[in-house]
């Protein structure tokens, strides 16, 4: 018998949906193999002495181009980040905010200047005379 329409279209449809209990089926057989082949691999890789030692063989673990996690490497990645915040921020975007910075800068330059001249007064008056 030929199906035509919408009978067609809804065998279409329902050949099309899966069956719930057949793909549970299939993800709880898949499971089962990849946790056996997981013991396999670490059965392989440990290996048991005549002792009674049991020794695991070295591997990567993180990948073969991951950074090492060394308190330098950790250093250079914080400071990296810490150098994409500073270049995200918008300092000094409005005008008014580009002038009071320039006023405490000046501000600042004027205290350094002052505290300057305070050391070479001091100098000079502690500075004796020494002929030879």
């Amino acid at each position: 018998m030929c199906l035509t329409g919408l009978r067609k279209w809804c065998k279409k449809y329902n050949d099309s949906l899966y069956n719930e209990n057949v793909t549970k089926k299939q993800a709880e057989e898949y499971l089962t193999l990849y946790d056996n082949e997981i013991k396999n691999r670490i059965e392989q890789i440990a290996e048991e002495d005549d002792d009674g030692w049991v020794t695991i063989a070295g591997g990567k673990k993180r990948g073969q181009f991951a950074p090492s996690r060394k308190e330098s490497t950790i250093g250079k990645v914080q400071e990296k980040e810490e150098q994409r915040k500073k270049k995200k921020q918008l300092l000094n975007f409005y005008t008014f905010q580009i002038r009071e910075t320039k006023k405490q800068q000046l501000a600042e330059l004027r205290k350094k200047f002052e505290l300057d001249k305070q050391r070479l007064q001091e100098l000079k008056l502690k500075r004796t005379f020494k002929p030879f």
